[in-house]
């Protein structure tokens, strides 16, 4: 046998050998994504082309004064700039739609849609009050406004209709959080007798969840995370999947848990927090594969950061949430770093394939 041959012979076998096992996590890469020139900000959404969306004080607004922002390769843009009212980025859609709140003139806060840089108003119910939430591919919104008689009720957005999407049976409000692509709807609201009832709604149908008692998200698969109570009355996330409800449990040290997204590949975050009366912070979490993980013990010790809080997560794993860096709370944006052994991987295929074209010569 030739050398070149006995080579890739050898590197043939070395490829078949089973490859190290993956960490339950990925580490991350952690981004700062700034301010519009407060001290605030908060990341509310990530779409699969890794824009960013959520929300900050600015220059001459009091502390507790946003401005919508997105952000895209490195830039924060103001979605408020131009008529300079308050407002709020809360969801993006993979085709860079944006919805959220916005000050009207009347000092009222109403749902919104940024196309671009162009903004529009959903109205509301009837009140005098409404935010959005979420929104799909399709361009439908979801979210919650005060109807007529001041109480709230989710809402799907169509078509420049606003439509009331009821209560569970005997109940009198609701709040709708997120949509899917199959126009799957979720939320919490109350029964005749009971508060805390989380539902999907989905062609004029509202149907409770059992098991959970509010509702945040839904991806594409149907699986659906919220929040439920356990036996000794602890605050934990849940994950509802075909009528059954996991416990995802909570951080050591911290025994409540919150969640806010739950991406296609069926992972999810949220947040944990400690007994009340600790001075310990609440420590932002993913759930994969059975574990909850600090993400903070997956980006590198010094960054300085301690991210508090992970609001939305990708299909492709990116993560946003705010958390502490130095005296200010900042939004984030955490990166995936690829795993050795898939580097490696590619690595070796690159070269096994460069041997074979030797060999052939």
């Amino acid at each position: 046998m030739c050398p070149k041959t006995a080579l890739l012979a050898g590197l043939l076998v070395f490829l078949c050998l089973p490859l190290p096992a993956a960490h339950a996590a990925a580490a991350y890469t952690v981004t700062d994504l700034g301010t519009l020139g407060g001290t605030f900000s908060e990341a509310r959404g990530v779409n699969d082309a890794g824009q960013v969306v959520g929300f900050s004080n600015f220059p001459g607004g009091g502390g507790s004064d946003y401005h919508a922002f997105l952000w895209e390769n490195g830039v924060m843009t103001d979605l408020n700039a131009a008529d300079a009212s308050e407002g709020g980025a809360l969801g993006i859609n993979n085709l860079g739609r944006i919805v959220g709140w916005v000050q009207t003139p009347a000092g009222q806060s109403h749902a919104c849609l940024w196309n671009g840089l162009a903004m529009t108003d959903l109205g509301t119910l009837g009140g005098d009050r409404s935010e959005a939430w979420g929104i799909n591919d399709s361009g439908q919104v979801t979210g919650f406004s005060l109807d007529a008689n001041g109480i709230d009720h989710g809402f799907l957005w169509e078509n420049d209709l606003m439509t009331n999407l009821g209560t569970l049976d005997g109940g009198t409000y609701s709040f709708a959080l997120d949509i899917n692509d199959s126009a799957q709807v979720v939320g919490y609201g109350n029964t005749a007798t009971e508060h805390g009832h989380a539902f999907v709604w989905e062609g004029g149908l509202m149907t409770d969840l059992e098991g959970l008692m509010s509702a945040h998200a839904i991806n594409n698969l149907g699986q659906v995370v919220g929040w439920s109570k356990t036996p000794g009355d602890e605050t934990h996330s849940f994950l509802w999947d075909a009528g059954d409800a996991t416990d995802l449990g909570a951080l050591p040290g911290r025994p409540e848990s919150w969640p806010w997204d739950v991406n296609d590949r069926g992972q999810v975050v949220g947040f944990s927090w400690p007994p009340q009366g600790s001075d310990s912070t609440r420590l932002a979490f993913l759930w994969q594969d059975g574990v909850m993980t600090d993400l903070n013990d997956l980006i590198s010790s010094q960054t300085g950061w301690i991210l508090q809080e992970a609001r939305a997560i990708n299909n492709q794993g990116l993560i946003v949430g705010s958390g502490r860096i130095g005296d200010e709370t900042h939004a984030f944006l955490l990166t995936p770093i690829p795993e050795p052994s898939a580097l490696l991987l590619a690595a070796l295929a690159a070269l096994a394939l460069l041997l074979r074209r030797t060999a052939r010569r």
